[in-house]
């Protein structure tokens, strides 16, 4: 599992290396990349988690800090479900520089994995979503 966790990000650091516009800010891309999927199923698990299985909701902060909700949503959004995956992909691959190790290993065995772990992890929840409410 560690193996292919590896061959995914030295796909995605080579993919955001290749872009042009990339060049300088490939590492907070990649890790956005690796961590917005991760995020978005954490939100689908834990939506699936409270609403359906338990029937409580225990994972909100309830911010006021602004004058909008929208606002207050977004932060709390931000801070619930992206930052858990964000942090968590910077201590696996960036702390002590360990995407130097994975490059160097892994980057010759590139075969888009990068771009079907984006695909999947992205919508499978998505597809489950829509196939729950169509049989619903």
């Amino acid at each position: 599992m560690k193996v292919l966790y590896y061959k995914i990000w030295a796909d995605a650091i080579a993919t955001c290396k290749s872009n042009p516009l990339l060049t300088s800010d490939w590492k907070i891309m990649a890790l956005l990349g690796i961590s917005i999927p991760l995020a978005l199923n954490l939100m689908f698990s834990m939506a699936i988690f409270q609403r359906n299985i338990i029937n409580y909701s225990f994972y909100h902060l309830n911010l006021n800090i602004f004058n909008s909700k929208f606002l207050d949503t977004t932060i709390e959004s931000l801070t619930l479900f992206l930052l858990p995956p964000v942090l968590l992909n910077y201590f696996l691959m960036y702390y002590n520089k360990k995407y130097l190790m994975v490059i160097e290993k892994y980057t010759s065995v590139s075969k888009n994995y990068f771009q079907y772990y984006f695909i999947i992890v992205t919508f499978m929840p998505l597809s489950i979503l829509i196939i729950a409410l169509i049989f619903r």
